[in-house]
């Protein structure tokens, strides 16, 4: 099953994926270099970013682990949401949003000269590798899904010719890469993230 995955991956998400990776890193570095340039109150940032997080002293649980795994399927389930909208590509904020804020936290991290192998593990690692490879993912496989519908209605408010990829055959894609990469990606990442905090 794995390999016919990786050989759908390959012929068709690709490119938007490498793509998606560029700008999405492009942005953290821009927010990176923005967080240099302000004045941030650390403490404040941390906590309003935070105050919807289990408490701390349960790190290294089953139960944080699980409490993080359900915060980052929040992720998939915004871009599914905001790609019913019908306004192409507003499922991105998500990803823009996670741009920006990991930008600024690296920055504070950075600044605050946290241990870095601790950083290192906890953010770059699980989250920032696997979970967002994992989100970015998602977002190339809603935006060929969204391209298609897109393309459907132009095709058809045109009165040409069918299109050449079924819509029906890119949501079953999006369904059997969300099960069977996404999320195992995700729980991979919770895991990562909630033993090394």
């Amino acid at each position: 099953m794995y390999k016919n995955l990786w050989k759908i991956y390959k012929s068709q998400y690709h490119r938007t994926f490498l793509w998606t990776w560029g700008g999405f890193l492009l942005i953290l570095v821009s927010s990176y270099f923005v967080a240099s340039l302000l004045t941030i109150d650390y403490k404040n940032f941390i906590e309003d970013l935070g105050s919807d997080q289990v408490d701390k002293t349960n790190e290294g649980t089953p139960s944080y682990v699980w409490h993080i795994f359900l915060n980052n399927i929040m992720v998939p389930l915004q871009m599914i949401l905001l790609a019913l909208v019908p306004i192409p590509f507003l499922f991105y904020i998500v990803l823009l949003y996670n741009a920006v804020i990991y930008g600024f936290i690296i920055f504070i991290f950075q600044d605050l000269e946290e241990n870095f192998f601790r950083l290192f593990l906890s953010e770059v690692l699980f989250h920032g590798v696997i979970e967002i490879s994992a989100f970015i993912l998602m977002s190339c496989l809603i935006f060929h899904f969204q391209l298609s519908i897109i393309k459907k209605i132009i095709v058809k408010n045109r009165e040409k010719k069918k299109q050449n990829v079924s819509s029906i055959l890119l949501a079953k894609h999006l369904l059997i890469f969300l099960f069977f990469i996404i999320l195992p990606l995700i729980a991979l990442a919770a895991i990562g993230e909630g033993i090394s905090q």
